[in-house]
Formats: structure tokens, C-alpha cells, sequence
């Protein structure tokens, strides 16, 4: 699903979101990471250190996540079905990025969107 050019706008200014996953025993699973591009259809995060969320995707690549402007209340839910990747064009372009200089990227999380929801 595409992003409207006002959607990438709102992630962009709110790019710390929530990413929620589901363990293998179906427990929920949420952690804090920053969208590191918008692209289209397509949100680039950097793994650094999310031992138990790639072994979630493994098992189940359905994510949630969760945008939101505290100050007006507003928020974006996005669907999406995401892929890891150690190599290639975005975990390339995660490298380059300066607060990576100090970690070493193991993957790239790419989520594909399949459904959005806006409360605004």
C-alpha cells in the first residue's frame, strides 16, 4: 500500500515508533525503533540488536506499528510484512548512516505495508 506524500510527511517527523511482533508462543512483543526511510510502499529499519524480534519475524513476519504525535494525539497504525536482509541495496544505505557509524549493522528489517490507519 502506498504512502501518501502527507503520511511520509507524519513518519518522517515522528520517525521513534513502536514496532510490535508476535513470539513463537504467541505472546506479544513490542519494542521502540526508528524508521530510518520512507520509500513508497516500503520502511527501512536498522537492526543493531533485536535478538528476539528477528526470531519473531522467522517464525511470523506480520509487524504493527505505531506513529504517533503525543502533543496532538494523533497516530498512524501500519500493517505491514517485513524481510531481513544482510546485504544489498538498503542494508548498504543503513551503514552509511551516522548514528550507525558507532554500531554495526547486522540487518535490515524492510517492512512492506499492507494496510494503514489513521486517527488524526
Amino acid at each position: 500500500m502506498q504512502l501518501s506524500a502527507l503520511q511520509e510527511d507524519f513518519i518522517r517527523q515522528h520517525s521513534l515508533v513502536v514496532l510490535s511482533t508476535v513470539t513463537s508462543n504467541i505472546a506479544p512483543w513490542s519494542i521502540i525503533v526508528e524508521i530510518n526511510k520512507v520509500d513508497g510502499d516500503t520502511l527501512i529499519i536498522t537492526d543493531n540488536q533485536m535478538e528476539t524480534t528477528q526470531d519473531n519475524i522467522k517464525t511470523n513476519p506480520n509487524v504493527c506499528i505505531i506513529v504517533t504525535n503525543i502533543k496532538d494525539y494523533s497516530y498512524m497504525k501500519i500493517d505491514g510484512i517485513v524481510r531481513y536482509y544482510e546485504s544489498g541495496e538498503y542494508f548498504d544505505y543503513v551503514k552509511t548512516l551516522p548514528w550507525n557509524v558507532w554500531y554495526t549493522p547486522k540487518w535490515v528489517l524492510v517492512v512492506k505495508i499492507e494496510n494503514i490507519k489513521e486517527v488524526v
